[in-house]
């Protein structure tokens, strides 16, 4: 089943995998698209056209309703007639979506071991004091998850991924959700939020949202 993963990880936030194993006309006709719909999405290449495909599906799926997809004059995605927030996320063939009353962002991303060459870009001092072995990649990939989630979460241009996004330290569990915090701090902009980070199979998978309980 392409479905890997639906849950809820607070009563007001959902979280969905989909394992896109489907050619794209399984997804237009369960997503019934008109012509025109097809014309546009024949702009974009082959992988983006299927990663559109496959997030519109997982919406759909996750809220029973199909609502038109928008995104705002910061490029971050919203779902038109709908007061819930949602985030996305693609790599490899897995697509990921979280929806939810509350601000939220999201993050996959397969295991690369190149992590390690590009962690100075998005890393702090406080932050690098987790980074260490045997887990190195682990931390690295959460920490990276993290602030990507941060940043779709704030849904602004502009953002210092060490300047302006702070993860508290954490201890990494291979076998387990990891939790912790997070904080966007930009201008007079202060939030903060919780995250949640797990393994599937060799992908890492983040989110962040404001703590709904």
């Amino acid at each position: 089943m392409p479905l890997l993963i639906k849950k809820n990880i607070t009563p007001k936030t959902k979280i969905a995998v989909w394992d896109n194993t489907e050619d794209d006309g399984f997804f237009i006709t369960e997503l019934g698209l008109t012509d025109p719909e097809l014309l546009v999405l024949d702009e974009y290449k082959a992988k983006r056209k299927s990663e559109i495909l496959s997030s519109r599906h997982l919406l759909r799926y996750m809220c029973n309703k199909t609502y038109p997809f928008k995104k705002d004059k910061y490029g971050k995605p919203y779902l038109e007639g709908s007061q819930q927030y949602i985030s996305l996320s693609h790599s490899g063939r897995l697509t990921a979506a979280i929806i939810s009353d509350v601000l939220v962002g999201i993050d996959i991303q397969k295991r690369v071991e190149k992590i390690t060459r590009i962690q100075h870009k998005y890393v702090s001092e406080l932050e690098q004091s987790m980074v260490v072995p045997p887990c190195q990649v682990e931390y690295l990939h959460v920490l990276w998850g993290a602030k990507e989630s941060l940043y779709k979460a704030y849904g602004k241009k502009e953002i210092d991924f060490i300047k302006h996004l702070k993860i508290t330290p954490f201890r990494y569990n291979k076998n387990q959700t990891n939790t912790t915090k997070g904080e966007v701090i930009k201008n007079k902009y202060h939030e903060s939020f919780k995250i949640s980070a797990e393994e599937i199979e060799n992908y890492f998978l983040v989110c962040a949202y404001i703590n709904d309980n």
